[in-house]
């Protein structure tokens, strides 16, 4: 909409109502565009870059074409099992399976020990609360204190623990050992994960593979284990 001083009538500016812009004042001079020839833009933009909406408000952005493929998940997938390879063929796939007949033939002791870790981080971040750290006595050492000796408490339930779930284990199909397998197949590869491999997440292709081969060895002990007669 072009905007005209008073009194005088001349053309001072033109506003775009759509995109609410001052725009350049036109040439009068300027050669008027044929119906054969389209008319230039006065503004570039650049692909993928921000459009507005036919309100002028809110701006969307515009898709870069190619860029919503698909995701492949070959080349992730490819460079896990590269990792458990090398670590099956150095012996760490051997090393890490030497755990796993331990947590399925002594359901106690490894129930025993996913509550001693379960309790010692339990306590350690509840007693970090900021509503409770003020009213725990000795600081941070009495945060210390209270968390070993959950880590040594702990350990006495799992007798009452495995017998609460060869009980009820049975309506999903799994007893005590089968559950304390499960349990710690899955602490040592979220463990492994959580100390190691999220840590290098942003390091070179090679840092991130060797980072890789704890975790996806331990993947691979759990994949080849066989449990035995109990």
């Amino acid at each position: 909409m072009p905007v005209h001083a008073q009194p005088t009538g001349e053309h001072v500016a033109s506003i775009c109502l759509d995109c609410d812009e001052q725009l350049d004042i036109p040439d009068p001079d300027a050669e008027e565009p044929s119906d054969d020839e389209p008319a230039a833009p006065s503004k570039t933009r650049r692909p993928g870059g921000w459009k507005k909406t036919p309100s002028g408000k809110a701006p969307t952005p515009q898709a870069t074409p190619g860029h919503a493929r698909d995701r492949s998940y070959v080349k992730p997938l490819l460079f896990t099992a590269s990792a458990g390879a090398f670590g099956y063929g150095i012996g760490l796939v051997d090393a890490i399976g030497a755990f796993l007949p331990a947590a399925d033939h002594q359901a106690t002791d490894a129930i025993g020990l996913v509550l001693a870790c379960a309790g010692g981080y339990a306590t350690w971040r509840a007693l970090g609360v900021q509503g409770v750290v003020r009213y725990l006595p000795g600081g941070i050492v009495g945060r210390v204190v209270a968390s070993v000796f959950a880590v040594f408490v702990a350990p006495g339930l799992a007798p009452d623990g495995v017998q609460i779930l060869d009980q009820y284990g049975a309506h999903i199909g799994l007893d005590a050992s089968g559950i304390a397998l499960v349990s710690a197949s899955a602490a040592i590869c979220g463990g492994l994960y959580w100390l190691i491999d999220r840590r290098f997440k942003a390091s070179p292709a090679l840092v991130r593979w060797l980072a890789r081969v704890p975790l996806a060895s331990a993947v691979v002990a759990v994949a080849l284990y066989g449990p035995g007669p109990r």
